[in-house]
């Protein structure tokens, strides 16, 4: 399994356009077979529309499974982890982004 790595150039993310456009762009890379990391140690805070746009519309797109397999996080800040899950669990009762 090959990785990508995705890098952000803002430190505030907050466009559901932009977030879709990316969301797109991973589901190809999983449809691949590729692993995904999204590195967000330049990221400072991401909005509740981006975490759902990206992360809560993947999950909910690939499955469980699939994206605890394929998505991964490289230096991870707490806060931007928890508003992940958070709009994990809103569009997917039940669930909940597990992190190391």
């Amino acid at each position: 399994m090959n990785q990508k790595i995705i890098n952000f150039d803002h430190s505030y993310l907050s466009s559901r356009n932009a977030a879709s456009i990316l969301r797109r762009n991973v589901e190809e890379e999983i449809g691949r077979g590729n692993r995904v990391l999204f590195d967000l140690s330049g990221v400072e805070s991401i909005s509740p529309s981006y975490c759902d746009e990206l992360f809560a519309i993947l999950a909910q797109n690939i499955g469980e499974n699939s994206f605890a397999r394929h998505v991964a996080f490289v230096t991870p800040k707490r806060h931007l982890i928890e508003s992940i899950s958070v709009a994990i669990v809103e569009r997917l009762p039940g669930k909940s982004l597990q992190t190391a």
